[in-house]
């Protein structure tokens, strides 16, 4: 429950947390609340392939059921609310060029990865095989859909108003590193679920090695003020949140660190990682929040 209250508080009272009421956001406050719609949207396709992943190997199903469609509702409604606005949250749609055909490529390629989805929720077949084949054209499609979110958030980025420079970048760092956890948590998973077929396990820890030293970068720079080209230090309470961040980050990465050191997780150590990360995401979640709010 702690995770489905933090991301529908997330989604839909963005409104309700700014310091001005909807009818007066400021242009600057549209901008830092459209980055980290758009940001959460490349967490949401690490998520939900992540739980696909869990799903088809069998581990923690319902909690991964619960995930899987929570995430996939979010990014349904996250995709809405960037296209046509939302004005409970006194947002309104975006209107960029660059940024619409991005949405746009976004929503093309999300029908079919969120039917793929659906179908690895929904099915019941022990057949592994069957199983397998679906987790992996889901895992084809995954890369596409991060790169359509990954270039709403870079139209964002140059259609933002003057004052909102330092702001974006910092809200995209951190929400950077909120993606970059759970596509950890997703290779490390596929990299078990695949037994090293056609090669895929060397990508796979290359790119745990590979994001998990950039999510230790992405932090430090955002706990020293360096993220920017004009260092600025972050104020006192979202230094904190970094900080909690960063040591929930500290009890995890001792149990990835076989996975980086080439070695598949067993079902069990898995089931410890998913579980886990659960409290490591609201940590997350609470930096990009003081840089939204900051």
């Amino acid at each position: 429950m702690r995770l489905l209250r933090l991301f529908f508080t997330c989604l839909f009272a963005l409104g309700l947390s700014l310091p001005v009421a909807a009818q007066q956001r400021s242009a600057d406050e549209i901008d830092k609340l459209r980055m980290d719609i758009a940001g959460r949207q490349r967490l949401l396709s690490q998520r939900m392939t992540a739980a696909a992943c869990f799903l088809t190997l069998g581990i923690d199903r319902e909690r991964q059921i619960q995930i899987l469609t929570q995430s996939l509702d979010l990014f349904r409604v996250s995709l809405d609310h960037l296209e046509t606005g939302a004005p409970s949250m006194g947002l309104p749609p975006i209107d960029g060029v660059f940024a619409r055909i991005a949405l746009h490529e976004s929503r093309m390629i999300w029908g079919p990865y969120r039917n793929l989805a659906t179908q690895i929720r929904d099915q019941r077949s022990a057949d592994k095989t069957d199983a397998q084949t679906l987790l992996g054209r889901l895992v084809r499609l995954e890369p596409i859909l991060l790169a359509t979110s990954q270039s709403v958030v870079g139209a964002l980025e140059r259609a933002k108003a003057p004052q909102s420079g330092a702001h974006l970048v910092e809200i995209k760092l951190a929400g950077r590193q909120r993606m970059l956890s759970q596509a950890i948590i997703k290779d490390i998973c596929l990299l078990a679920a695949t037994h090293g077929a056609n090669g895929s396990a060397e990508a796979h820890i290359s790119q745990i090695r590979t994001k998990t030293d950039l999510f230790e970068k992405t932090g430090y720079a955002l706990r020293r003020g360096i993220a920017t080209d004009t260092p600025d230090p972050p104020a006192p309470d979202t230094f904190e949140a970094l900080v909690q961040a960063h040591y929930a980050w500290s009890d995890l990465i001792y149990l990835l660190e076989p996975a980086a050191a080439d070695t598949s997780l067993s079902n069990t150590a898995l089931f410890d990682v998913a579980h886990l990360y659960e409290d490591l995401l609201p940590r997350l979640e609470e930096v990009v929040w003081a840089y939204v709010n900051g």
